[in-house]
């Protein structure tokens, strides 16, 4: 998107400032929904695993996607109630 689209009245409500520019709402909800998914798999793997080093790391991988996903969640919050 460029500068002048910007300054022709699109509404900041619909776009958020990502590292790459600006971005629809609705990619950061897939992102969140991708990563709750991918997390889920990861658990998925950890319980259906026999190798407990597997079995810790798919957990600790299950663990770190849905932190990702609620930090997404919170910079998407914190961004509405300050803007």
């Amino acid at each position: 998107m460029s500068a002048h689209e910007i300054e022709a009245g699109i509404e900041h409500s619909q776009f958020e400032v990502s590292f790459w520019g600006w971005a629809p709402m609705k990619d950061y909800q897939a992102a969140i929904e991708r990563l709750r998914r991918d997390a889920a798999e990861a658990a998925l793997i950890r319980d259906l695993g026999t190798d407990m080093t597997k079995r810790e790391m798919f957990d600790r991988l299950h663990q770190h996607l849905n932190r990702l996903a609620d930090e997404v969640e919170e910079a998407i919050k914190a961004s509405k109630e300050s803007g």
